[in-house]
């Protein structure tokens, strides 16, 4: 795995995915709330 390559800041590809993942939680339990 070489993010180094793809990235210049490796600590903002980690940072987008777990803001990707807390998003699609959230969007997640919205969609299980107003069901």
């Amino acid at each position: 795995m070489q993010e180094g390559s793809l990235n210049s800041h490796p600590g903002n590809r980690t940072r987008l995915q777990r803001y990707l993942r807390i998003k699609n939680l959230i969007h997640f339990l919205i969609l299980f709330l107003f069901q």
